[in-house]
């Protein structure tokens, strides 16, 4: 398949990230986390700021893509400000928490707003509870991609974030192989994520790189790395 194809396709992200109960501006009694630093393998200076990190309202059920999805559409018609919404699932522990993850917004002063949305259109949250810990976050999303090898990916929303193609890890091997790559290499970090989407009627498994600017020669360089280190299992 010919370089720079642009490919508009459904799947999932598999992360870890560390969590906390966001208290204010919420509605309240109920159990919304945010992530101050959803991408942690990333290190680097980030001014302090008043922008929210990624926000995830936890619910009683999981919904379904298409239903977050059109109620999210419907909320940004109401509520003139840029996020996205996506359904997902967080697992702390033995407990999994449906969510609602919400992203790119910019401020905190309309999170109550778009929970309320939310609930009007049925959407049940859960009660709140204290959480401070890490967990793992597995969120069904939209990929707009440019191939720029086979089976190699630049994003074409976010130019900080790559994919290519892997056989299926499983997430413990995973981690095994990003822990070691990150301690026998010397350039700059990155977050590493994974991942699946459809391409062609099949299940794809990929893995997410996240770093500022991201260029073609660095995401191929680590893709070797990745590659090297799998083939060892």
């Amino acid at each position: 398949m010919a370089e720079n194809y642009i490919i508009e396709t459904m799947g999932s992200i598999l992360k870890e990230v560390e969590f906390e109960n966001l208290n204010h501006k919420i509605i309240p009694g109920t159990l919304v986390l945010e992530s101050q630093e959803p991408f942690p393998g990333y290190h680097h200076d980030v001014p302090f700021s008043t922008i929210p990190g990624t926000i995830y309202f936890i619910t009683t059920e999981m919904y379904s893509r298409e239903d977050i999805t059109r109620k999210g559409q419907e909320i940004k018609k109401i509520i003139p400000k840029k996020f996205d919404a996506a359904t997902g699932q967080i697992s702390i522990y033995n407990d999994i928490y449906p969510c609602i993850r919400i992203h790119e917004l910019d401020s905190f002063d309309y999170i109550e707003e778009i929970q309320n949305c939310f609930k009007d259109y049925g959407v049940k949250y859960k009660k709140n509870k204290k959480i401070k810990a890490k967990g793992i976050t597995k969120i069904k999303k939209f990929f707009v991609l440019n191939q720029i090898e086979n089976g190699v990916y630049l994003d074409v929303e976010n130019d900080k974030m790559g994919y290519f193609k892997v056989p299926y890890l499983g997430w413990k091997l995973f981690e095994k192989i990003t822990y070691s790559i990150k301690n026998n290499w010397d350039k700059a970090s990155f977050d590493a994520a994974i991942g699946t989407f459809y391409r062609r009627y099949e299940l794809q498994d990929m893995i997410r790189i996240y770093r500022d600017n991201i260029e073609k020669n660095v995401l191929m360089e680590i893709r070797e790395k990745y590659l090297d280190e799998i083939g060892k299992y």
